[in-house]
């Protein structure tokens, strides 16, 4: 496909033209290619609604980190709409719909046999009040034979009844997985924005009516851009996720680690005061800092790879973003002060160990 034929299908699905002219213009300032999915992206970003977004982007660009196909895929599968999940989801939605529609069409049916056998019964009940002996015989012959025909009938409805119950079972469970795996970031196995987000407010509201503290920290992996270029995106991709593996191990109970973006996560620590929290980070640093990587293709030794972490404790009243925020702050402030580091609110600060 050309990249005119790409540029049109680009502004045939925009719903605004000069927002559209201005996600274009910015996509060729940054070289990236137009396609559908970098277009969603980078709309959202002109937009400047979604801050994350923006703040993932802005940060590339500080870094005059190339958009290539790895970083604009990153970028998709963080923030985008993730076309494919939405696709299986409406697949399995109309599945269940249709299966749901098989269900009642048994269910009317088994009514209607229902009411046939009730109006034979009640017939019934009136010719025998002047029947004969040999009439009698005839309508209790004829009364058999519909109860007969009627557990025929009750034996095959519960017994599609039970197919389809177990059907139903399969579909849900199948709903489940597509939205599990549209929630995961498919790279570290850890939560993706979406499933941060989706959890993350939850706990801010909790904390708030409770009045118990809440810290979050924010982690980035040490000139993850220049191991990247020295070792290629595949051994990136291995530190991406031994870095997640050690912050796996936090994500118990109430405890929430995901993917923030790129070569950042996020940690939120409920029932977790400051210092806790601080020391939790400062564990996960050593942790990181502690093992040596070697190269899967080549066993080459890839050294070690440190972390650099900013903690912030939950304010009354505080938003989300404005945590979030702060925290962003204090891991700015690490990178700036030499990296391999936690730091916290300002008064307290993690050294290297």
């Amino acid at each position: 496909m050309s990249r005119s034929t790409n540029l049109n299908t680009v502004l045939r699905s925009s719903q605004g033209y000069e927002l559209s002219r201005k996600t274009l213009q910015l996509m060729e300032q940054h070289g990236v290619w137009p396609t559908p999915e970098n277009f969603e992206i980078w709309q959202t970003y002109a937009h400047g609604e979604n801050l994350a977004l923006k703040g993932a982007i802005d940060k590339l660009i500080e870094q005059n980190t190339p958009f290539t196909d790895d970083v604009c895929s990153d970028l998709a599968e963080s923030y985008g709409s993730q076309g494919k999940m939405s696709r299986q989801i409406m697949e399995t939605g109309g599945a269940i719909s249709q299966h749901l529609s098989t269900v009642l069409e048994t269910i009317e049916g088994a009514g209607r046999d229902t009411v046939a056998y009730g109006e034979a019964l009640q017939g019934a009940s009136g010719e025998l009040r002047n029947a004969d002996a040999k009439e009698v015989k005839t309508i209790i012959e004829r009364l058999a034979h519909a109860t007969q025909e009627m557990e025929a009938r009750a034996e095959s409805l519960e017994e599609r009844l039970q197919a389809q119950t177990q059907e139903a079972t399969k579909l849900r469970v199948n709903l489940e997985q597509v939205r599990q795996e549209a929630m995961t970031d498919a790279l570290s196995g850890l939560p993706n924005r979406r499933q941060f987000d989706e959890k993350f407010d939850p706990l801010i509201k909790e904390a708030h009516e409770s009045g118990a503290p809440l810290c979050v920290f924010l982690t980035d992996i040490d000139h993850f851009k220049k191991f990247n270029d020295t070792w290629g995106h595949q051994t990136g991709d291995q530190v991406i996720r031994f870095v997640a593996s050690c912050l796996k191990t936090l994500n118990k109970g109430a405890r929430l680690a995901a993917r923030y973006g790129g070569e950042e996560f996020v940690v939120v620590l409920p029932d977790t005061a400051l210092e806790d929290a601080q020391q939790v980070a400062e564990n996960v640093r050593k942790a990181v800092m502690s093992k040596k990587l070697m190269r899967r293709t080549s066993g080459e030794d890839l050294g070690t790879v440190t972390i650099s972490i900013g903690v912030a404790q939950l304010k009354r009243d505080e938003t989300p973003a404005k945590v979030l925020e702060r925290a962003d702050e204090y891991l700015y402030q690490a990178k700036r002060s030499g990296r391999n580091r936690v730091v916290g609110e300002p008064s307290r600060q993690a050294n290297v160990a």
